[in-house]
């Protein structure tokens, strides 16, 4: 049944667009946009995920466990600073999706225009600031376990990073653009093509034995070049202008702040997750175990790369449904959604729970050993993870933010301080069995106390 509903959805898969005069022609190119979205994603995330492999297989062999430790501690930085867009992305996303829904173009125009222009100068003003503030940081107090041999080569590439992580924040707010204007299929199409750039930067620096501020550079530098490219086809569809830009820039920032500070908030919630975890691991155990939790991480990838494929697209769709007060599309597709991810996230962390210490025995050829109860933990971890996204995309296109918003701040007050302690004095695996059972009790809570309520206020008002 659920590979029916699968073939369903993706025998839209075309080119062509559906007649959008009716309800039944607005499913279908909703249908159209997921289908193209899901493939276009599936590619991407084939190669992101054969770029993490390959980071493995080919850098931890000549890096040692330290460095590799160092470079993946540096990386997930990234991933816990994805916050300091302030939320800016994200609530372009809804207001972009709002305005092409009821065919105001010029009025999308403006949107685009005067919130990339907001997002490029607060890019500039946070790289500054982070690259002036990394130099006055004495990186040995902060991450564990690090030889004065590392150190240097450590300060230069938080430098290098520091100015692509810039970057990316500008192009992961273009990516944003692009699923309001359903149209996430270019992006992720241009992505995989930059992806595998990376790859092949990839392979050429690590057959050179380059250091950590080359490697940098040749898989996250070149990958983060998508959005400059993605920019300039804006510009050529003129859905960048550049007339009055400051104008619309002063326009939007109000709304955008405002709507964008809910969402910058639940990004800091990403941190009470899993982004922060090396970061905490690192202070508190040191790098080695950064990478036996690094490695954890990209292993359950083979889980939660699928279903966030197929996750991510629904937003923009229920976003365009909820503009369009068709009720009857949202319900229907949130019940598909649950039951595929579902189904899906129990099957592969059970496939992962069987074979995942062996893989990883293979992977990294013996240098890293991850325990088995760890694994266990994780794949519970995952299940619970790809519910949660699956329902964040139903919440995120009905405009309920500021609800999560509440939710995570809990979460963070309590899960933040819970994991530092816990995995100092117990370890890994007891760290995220305490973390599950704080993130089911926190959303639970809320969803009885909160989230109901303004889901059937959403959907009745606007049904």
């Amino acid at each position: 049944m659920i590979m029916n509903k699968i073939k369903k959805i993706l025998k839209f898969c075309t080119l062509k667009k559906y007649d959008t005069s009716s309800a039944l022609g607005r499913e279908q190119e909703r249908y159209r946009i997921i289908s193209l979205s899901v493939i276009s994603s599936l590619i991407s995330k084939i190669l992101s995920l054969l770029s993490l492999i390959l980071t493995v297989s080919l850098t931890l062999p000549y890096l040692g466990q330290e460095r590799f430790g160092v470079w993946m501690t540096i990386t997930s930085l990234g991933a816990a600073l994805t916050f300091l867009d302030l939320g800016i992305g994200n609530a372009l996303t809804n207001r972009i999706a709002h305005s092409f829904a009821c065919g105001k173009n010029l009025k999308m125009s403006r949107q685009i225009s005067g919130g990339l222009t907001l997002l490029a100068g607060l890019s500039f003003v946070i790289t500054a600031i982070c690259y002036i503030t990394s130099g006055m940081i004495d990186w040995q107090l902060v991450i564990k376990g690090i030889n004065e041999n590392v150190y240097a080569e450590l300060q230069q590439s938080i430098k290098v990073f520091v100015i692509i992580f810039g970057l990316g924040i500008y192009s992961n707010g273009v990516q944003k653009v692009y699923m309001g204007i359903q149209k996430a299929y270019i992006s992720n199409i241009v992505n995989a093509i930059f992806i595998l750039l990376s790859i092949i930067t990839l392979v050429i620096s690590s057959k050179l034995h380059a250091g950590l501020p080359v490697l940098i550079v040749s898989t996250l530098g070149i990958q983060y070049i998508s959005g400059i490219y993605l920019t300039i086809n804006l510009i050529i569809k003129r859905l960048i202008k550049f007339t009055k830009v400051n104008i619309h820039a002063k326009r939007e920032a109000p709304y955008l702040i405002l709507n964008g500070f809910f969402f910058f908030i639940l990004q800091l919630g990403t941190l009470a997750t899993w982004s922060g975890d090396n970061f905490i691991i690192s202070i508190t155990l040191g790098v080695t175990y950064v990478a036996v939790f690094s490695i954890t991480q990209r292993l359950f990838q083979i889980s939660t790369v699928p279903l966030t494929i197929y996750n991510i697209p629904l937003w923009a769709a229920y976003a365009d449904a909820h503009a369009r007060n068709d009720t009857q599309f949202i319900k229907k597709t949130l019940r598909t959604s649950l039951k595929i991810v579902g189904i899906s996230s129990f099957l592969l962390a059970f496939i992962l729970v069987v074979f995942g210490s062996e893989v990883v025995n293979i992977w990294t050829e013996g240098k890293i050993q991850v325990p088995r109860t760890f694994i266990i933990a994780y794949a519970l971890w995952s299940v619970i993870d790809a519910f949660s996204n699956t329902f964040a995309s139903f919440l995120n296109g009905l405009n309920i933010v500021k609800q999560q918003m509440l939710a995570v701040v809990t979460l963070i007050l309590i899960a933040i301080p819970a994991k530092y302690i816990i995995v100092s004095h117990f370890g890994l695996t007891v760290m995220l069995y305490c973390f599950i059972f704080i993130y089911i009790v926190n959303y639970f809570i809320w969803y009885k106390c909160s989230f109901k309520k303004h889901i059937d206020r959403q959907l009745n008002i606007r049904g």
